[in-house]
């Protein structure tokens, strides 16, 4: 995704087997590959005061219409149902649906990124575990990068989120894709341990990969293999594009060229960089202090 779309990494012509363990995966983002790059949108560093999104009208719009078209589905799967009562039903029902509330979302979100900052006022009390998989020690985010894809979900979100930090990158956004496939296996075998909780996968980092004959990968590539391994364990899997034009990203490519239902492509409809997905979102945010309720109590720097 913008935050959130994967960034550029070509093979070079290597064995997939020591592909895998070079730092070709990165972030989506034109300062990627410099430390803390991303800190600047969550953090505001000559004040200490935290910064969150607002959503433009264009992501307000996305959100309702994603909305309801997932209540249509489920209301025209009832015996007697009819458009015509959905249409005059909705606006009620989105009313409802838009009042904040306390209680727990109904899914849990796995941030597949450069960690979480866990004192950030909107995340505080809402990351249910952490693993790290990165190069570097502990789940802290010194890139910024995955606490503004997490922050992006808390602003769309009505209920209280609850967030696996999935730690794969360093403080410069980028890793290894065996890192990001052990975290993919990780995930799939968390999944299929309870089978009673919706997984959401947020995979904002990616790679563009080819075949050993230099064909563009058909989305069977490793990294495209381990999200259709989670996909297949019931997780969503939610893989940004990336940002070259007419191009994709792995393990985006799986949604792609293979077309499995539960993994979504995302493309940015309003970022002429994007990439190619089966999924349009809106790329603008706005980012912005906190408000009152303590919310704006400086933090130190990150070491």
């Amino acid at each position: 995704m913008s935050p959130g779309g994967p960034g550029v990494a070509e093979d070079r012509g290597v064995s997939e087997e020591a592909w895998l363990d070079e730092l070709v995966l990165e972030v989506q983002g034109g300062n990627a590959g410099e430390e803390g790059s991303f800190l600047r949108f969550v953090l505001d560093a000559s004040s200490g005061r935290f910064l969150a999104p607002e959503p433009s009208p264009a992501q307000a719009l996305f959100r309702e219409r994603a909305v309801k078209e997932a209540a249509r589905l489920a209301h025209m799967a009832r015996p007697g149902a009819t458009e015509v009562a959905f249409e005059r039903e909705w606006p009620e029902r989105w009313r409802e649906m838009s009042r904040r509330s306390d209680a727990p979302a109904d899914e849990l979100f796995a941030v597949l990124d450069t960690g979480l900052l866990g004192d950030h006022p909107l995340l505080k009390g809402t990351i249910a575990e952490e693993v790290n998989f990165s190069d570097e020690e502990g789940g802290e985010d010194r890139s910024g990068h995955g606490t503004m894809v997490a922050l992006l979900y808390r602003a769309a979100i009505q209920r209280q989120p609850r967030f696996l930090n999935v730690k794969v990158a360093n403080a410069r956004g980028t890793a290894a894709p065996r890192r990001l496939i052990r975290a993919l296996e990780w995930l799939a075998a968390y999944s299929r341990a309870r089978p009673d909780e919706s997984i959401v996968a947020n995979l904002s980092i990616g790679a563009y990969t080819r075949s050993w004959l230099g064909f563009e990968c058909k989305g069977r590539c490793a990294l495209c293999r381990a999200a259709v391994e989670a996909a297949e364990a019931g997780i969503r899997v939610v893989a940004a594009a990336g940002n070259r034009p007419e191009r994709t990203t792995c393990p985006a490519m799986a949604g792609v060229r293979r077309r499995h239902p539960d993994i979504y492509a995302v493309a940015q409809s309003s970022w002429e960089m994007s990439g190619t997905g089966n999924v349009e979102a809106p790329a603008d945010h706005l980012w912005k202090p906190l408000e009152e309720d303590g919310s704006q109590t400086p933090r130190a720097p990150l070491a």
